[in-house]
């Protein structure tokens, strides 16, 4: 018996995306039972929308039809027209309303139809007949093999939403035939002659192959003859190039920008030919390759058909098949007895350290961190040495240590040998947050940050609060669950956060449009968070902000760092770090499937001092002297789709500027990108100056320099010039801690308040400035 499928077609449905405060599309719906003939099914769509809390009529916006099945039109008016084809399958139609006095101001609403009948039937047979072909793309179809329960049915077959043909059929004409059918996805929609009732089958009828196409593997040769597969080895390979285009190719060509390439060029490929012997190249085996087990190479062929110029990329992954190896991995050694006990637990991330690898005394050490808590390199001569060590960050020595280290072979044999390091402390919690959003703000659209918090200690921290502040020309359109709204932001309580855990909160913005804002503007938001642990041994990084530029369009590959282009030489202790975002887009047309970046750093920072705080997809980072690299193998990232965040990935990581920046320094800092065989995509470089004071236009007051930040006893504020205003000390929470009045001066004692993160507010009769102040 055939599984019989039941499937509704009658009511409308709106799924709608708002933009709360500026333009909002209400559901509507409405409900068909037959489509006999042409009809207005909806009115008129603008008939509940909203433009800034008054109705939304074609006086105040305009209307665009996006897209829609057959059957379904947007009628000038604002009404919809179903005919009656919209019986036959589930169309939908997408339109969009923006503001007359704000083009960029604008959301879409979704419409879908169904209609309450049914129809039983069982799943006929479709066959392929005549398939395509490089000199023909179309297919014949057939579609038959009814068990048909209904006087006769019409067939109606849609090749990628576009009618392709119809037909009928009956128990005299049991097969509809279907002719110069386009490949791509079909649907059959059957509707019986008395009732408008439907039953639905998908298929799809792909491509033919008419290209021609490269690929190629590597065969092992042991060119020591000593037995093992190590470094000197080489790596053979063979090319196979296929024309299964309908033209004669010529000048084959293959290249690669590892490999050198022999043989060729091919003068002339016929249509169907194959050639297997004209391309070969020899890798030889790096300690790096025996390391991580696996050798990738790609290549690309070119050949001309005609005038045209065709392609065909391909990949090679040789497994090395090395059964042996080391795996490091790290632990917190609650009772300092050097064992890895029952209840104590893996140190996950970078956050703590790094794992460190010397090959036989070469004096050149690889530092790695890794997304989860085990690091595992391979090999295969026995005859190498490793000295293995776990590197506490500089600036957590005082509360961790780690003084294991090991110095050993490989044997043939043995094969992945975990080597444990016991990390001693003394209990702390380091509670962390910071936020970050996208590449930039689009006057007039929507926007959003990402937060996230944790705990980089070694105990639980018992409960906390998150303050965020977004910029003052940013409205929220959505907040995260429990949190709770201020009236500049919102705060957001959490509990019991592990050591090593961090949590994610999004939160969804809307930008105004200009004059409002302006393009080249600075918006900077924040976030900071109290903790009740008495063991804080960090309040530097219990806040962080971010400065987004208002453009149009920015490149899909960039680097940012979290401060803006200019940071307060004052503000910035020895204790802060640099935030750098890396973020990567895949533009082509086909599945990345490793990615690389490499970032040589300038010698301005403290490599010693990197480490990485996120990212989109699991990674292995290592430095080699001031050269930072991450790998993303086999994350097989998806061509990008506009509007979401498919496709895109970013790595986020901190970094300290080396002692002596001073005002006017710049630090620059860029990164290569790399995409499977592509050449290197070379980021922006950001530059990051040091400077006495951010000029503000819109403070009529002038800017307040507020230092130094973070403050022992003792606070300064000073302005560039004399003003009249009144000062207000506050904790996160609101409560005012103390009020006076400021002409352009002040020094405040604060040696009575407790370690912890307050703010200044500082208001004169033009505008408020706010300051978030640390006190150790």
């Amino acid at each position: 018996m055939k599984k019989k499928l039941l499937l509704p077609i009658g009511c409308f449905l709106f799924f709608v995306q708002q933009i709360t405060g500026q333009i909002l599309a209400i559901p509507d719906h409405a409900f068909l039972d037959e489509i006999p003939g042409a009809q207005i099914a909806i009115p008129n769509v603008l008939a509940n929308d909203l433009l800034n809390g008054s109705p939304a009529t074609l006086a105040n916006v305009t209307l665009t039809q996006i897209e829609a099945s057959p059957g379904l039109v947007l009628l000038p008016d604002g009404s919809v027209q179903a005919s009656p084809v919209v019986g036959i399958y589930n169309p939908h139609l997408t339109y969009e309303i923006c503001e007359i006095a704000n083009p960029n101001n604008c959301t879409t609403a979704h419409v879908s139809v169904y209609n309450d009948n049914w129809l039983s039937i069982s799943d006929p047979t479709i066959t392929v007949t005549t398939p395509p072909t490089c000199t023909n793309p179309t297919a014949t179809i057939t579609i038959g093999d009814f068990d048909i329960s209904e006087s006769g049915l019409y067939v109606y077959l849609y090749s990628d939403g576009v009618l392709a043909g119809q037909s009928a059929v009956d128990e005299f004409f049991p097969t509809a035939t279907f002719t110069n059918v386009p490949t791509g996805v079909l649907f059959f929609a059957l509707v019986d002659f008395e009732e408008i009732s439907t039953y639905y089958i998908y298929d799809y009828l792909p491509d033919p192959t008419c290209d021609f196409n490269l690929a190629f593997s590597g065969a092992i040769t042991d060119s020591n003859s000593n037995g093992i597969t190590d470094v000197g080895d080489t790596i053979q390979y063979q090319f196979t190039i296929n024309n299964s285009a309908p033209d004669t190719l010529t000048n084959v060509t293959v290249s690669s920008a590892t490999l050198g390439i022999q043989g060729g060029p091919i003068a002339t490929m016929l249509p169907g030919a194959t050639d297997t012997t004209t391309f070969t190249a020899s890798y030889s085996l790096t300690q790096e390759d025996i390391n991580v087990n696996q050798v990738t190479h790609y290549a690309m062929a070119d050949a001309l058909a005609g005038a045209e110029t065709m392609e065909s990329n391909a990949q090679a992954v040789t497994l090395l098949n090395a059964p042996d190896g080391i795996r490091m991995s790290a632990f917190f050694d609650s009772n300092f007895n050097g064992i890895m006990d029952a209840d104590e637990n893996f140190i996950s991330g970078g956050y703590v350290g790094s794992f460190q690898y010397e090959i036989n005394g070469s004096g050149n050490p690889h530092q790695v961190q890794v997304a989860g808590n085990a690091f595992t390199l391979y090999e295969s001569n026995p005859s190498n040495t490793y000295h293995l060590t776990m590197v506490i960050h500089p600036w957590l020595t005082q509360h961790y240590v780690a003084n294991v280290n090991f110095d050993v072979t490989v044997q043939q044999g043995s094969g992945i040998t975990t080597y444990l390091f016991p990390v001693s402390y003394v209990p702390t919690t380091n509670f962390y947050a910071w936020i970050a959003g996208q590449q930039g703000i689009r006057p007039g659209f929507a926007s959003w940050h990402q937060i996230r918090f944790g705990n980089y200690g070694n105990v639980p921290i018992v409960s906390g609060t998150l303050d965020y502040n977004p910029d003052a020309h940013l409205s929220l359109t959505e907040i995260p669950a429990g949190a709770v709204a201020t009236p500049t932001g919102f705060q957001y309580p959490f509990f019991n956060l592990q050591p090593g855990e961090m949590r994610t909160l999004y939160v969804h913005l809307q930008a105004p449009p200009v004059p409002t804002i302006a393009i080249g503007d600075q918006l900077v938001s924040s976030v900071a968070g109290m903790v009740t642990s008495p063991n804080e041994i960090n309040l530097e990084n219990n806040q962080d902000s971010v400065s987004q530029t208002v453009g149009n369009s920015w490149d899909p590959n960039d680097i940012s760092e979290s401060h803006g282009p200019r940071i307060v030489h004052a503000d910035f202790s020895t204790d802060n770090f640099l935030t750098y975002t890396i973020r990567f887009e895949n533009t082509g047309n086909v599945d990345a499937i490793d990615i690389r970046i490499e970032d040589q750093l300038d010698g301005q920072l403290d490599e010693t001092t990197a480490h990485t705080l996120d990212a989109s997809h699991n990674y292995v980072m290592t430095r080699t002297g001031n050269q930072l690299v991450w790998r993303f193998d086999g994350i097989h990232l998806d061509p990008s789709v506009e509007g979401t965040n498919t496709g895109h990935g970013y790595v986020t990581f901190e970094i300290k500027p080396k002692p002596g920046y001073a005002v006017g320094d710049i630090i620059p800092n860029s990164a290569d990108i790399y995409f499977d065989f592509n050449p290197a995509i070379t980021t922006n470089t950001f530059e990051t100056e040091f400077v006495e004071t951010l000029g503000n236009a819109t403070f009529t007051a002038g800017q307040t320099m507020v230092f130094p930040n973070p403050v022992t006893d003792v606070l300064h504020l000073k302005t560039s010039k004399p003003i009249s205003a009144t000062l207000q000390i506050t904790d996160l929470l609101g409560k005012t801690l103390r009020t006076q009045t400021f002409d352009g001066n002040a020094t405040i004692d604060l040696s009575g308040l407790s370690q912890g993160m307050y703010l200044v507010k500082i208001s004169s009769p033009d505008q408020t400035q706010t300051h978030k102040i640390v006190k150790r």
